[in-house]
């Protein structure tokens, strides 16, 4: 029996989006259909977005803080850009202006990370052995 191809896509957004099929001009005109229809709140489009940028917000994350920190990173960029959609302009392309927020929230992440006092695991350990024996 031969497997039916899935040509079904999701607000315009088929499996092949962003693998260089298309021009750049279709492409700036499905992104832009994808934030308005965000914007008007249709169901399943803030999915959309996310599915298309996960791999390449993750991947830039782990880049810039490391594999142990880059999921944290990539949930604060999503949070950022999700929050961010409606004043979102135009003037870039939503992938540009995505990876933009996601280099933010990896820099501030590390500047964060900096400035957080180093653990003394000899203190945790002893703040855990009081825990433990305290009823």
């Amino acid at each position: 029996m031969a497997v039916k191809p899935d040509n079904s896509t999701m607000l315009g957004v088929s499996a092949i989006d962003g693998l260089g099929a298309g021009s750049a001009e279709g492409a700036r005109v499905d992104e832009a259909a994808l934030v308005d229809s965000v914007r008007r709140g249709a169901p399943g489009s803030r999915e959309a977005i996310y599915h298309r940028y996960k791999r390449r917000v993750f991947a830039l994350a782990v880049r810039i803080v490391g594999v142990i920190d880059a999921e944290e990173v990539a949930q604060e960029a999503f949070i950022r850009v999700f929050r961010g959609l409606p004043k979102f302009r135009g003037d870039a392309a939503l992938g540009t202006w995505i990876y933009r927020l996601a280099v933010n929230a990896a820099l501030s992440h590390r500047a964060r990370r900096a400035n957080a006092p180093a653990v003394d695991h000899e203190d945790v350990e002893a703040a855990e052995r009081v825990v433990a024996v305290t009823p």
